[in-house]
C-alpha cells in the first residue's frame, strides 16, 4: 500500500501499511524503512486496506476482521504517536482519499454482515463527515478496490476488482457537485 500523497506530503519518503502484522512504516529515499506506528499493537488485529495523506495526518481504511470487516477509518500522525478513529462503521474500506472539495471519500467493498462475506454489488462510496458519520455517494458497486481523485477533481473508482470474470473489471468516474 504506497501512496504518492503521503510521499509528497510525508518529507520525501514513501509510506506502507503492511496488512498481515499491522505495521504502518517510512522508506526513506535510500531504502531504509522505519517503523512509523504499530497498529495491530494500537488499534487491534484490523487489516489496514488503503492510505492517503491530507493536512499532516494520514489516513488508513482497514479492511478489518471477521466476522464483518467491521473498523472503518483510523487517522495517523506523521510521528506515528497519535492514533484517533475517523470512522467506526465502515466495512471492508479498500480505498480512501480526499476529494477536490476537501473532504474524505471511502469505499466499502462489502455488507458489513458475516456470512456470506462477498456479494456482489453491495459496494458504495461514501463521503465521511466530520464527526464521522457518512453520506452516501453512490452504491451498487460491484466489488471496489481502489479509489484516487483525478487531476479534474473527479474521484475514480476501481470496479469489479475481484470476484469477476476477467475483463469485467471498470474504472467509474464519479463527478462531484
Amino acid at each position: 500500500l504506497l501512496t504518492e500523497d503521503a510521499a509528497r506530503g510525508g518529507r520525501g519518503k514513501l509510506y506502507t501499511a503492511e496488512p498481515n502484522h499491522g505495521q504502518f512504516v517510512s522508506v526513506d529515499r535510500k531504502g531504509s524503512v522505519s517503523l512509523v506506528a504499530d497498529l495491530f499493537t494500537m488499534i487491534g488485529d484490523h487489516t489496514p486496506a488503503s492510505l492517503t495523506y491530507h493536512d499532516g495526518w494520514f489516513y488508513i481504511g482497514f479492511e478489518g476482521r471477521i466476522p464483518g470487516f467491521v473498523y472503518g477509518i483510523a487517522r495517523v500522525s506523521v510521528s506515528g504517536k497519535r492514533v484517533e478513529p475517523v470512522n467506526t462503521s465502515l466495512s471492508s474500506v479498500l480505498g480512501v482519499a480526499f476529494g477536490a472539495d476537501g473532504a474524505l471519500y471511502a469505499i466499502s467493498s462489502t455488507n458489513g454482515n458475516a456470512p456470506p462475506f462477498f456479494i456482489p454489488n453491495v459496494g458504495y462510496l461514501a463521503r465521511v463527515e466530520g464527526d464521522g458519520s457518512t453520506t452516501l455517494i453512490t452504491s451498487l458497486l460491484n466489488f471496489p478496490t481502489a479509489l484516487i481523485t483525478g487531476p479534474d477533481g473527479a474521484l475514480y473508482v476501481s470496479n469489479c476488482g475481484y470476484g469477476c470474470a476477467p475483463g469485467q473489471g471498470q474504472i467509474l468516474k464519479v463527478t462531484l457537485k
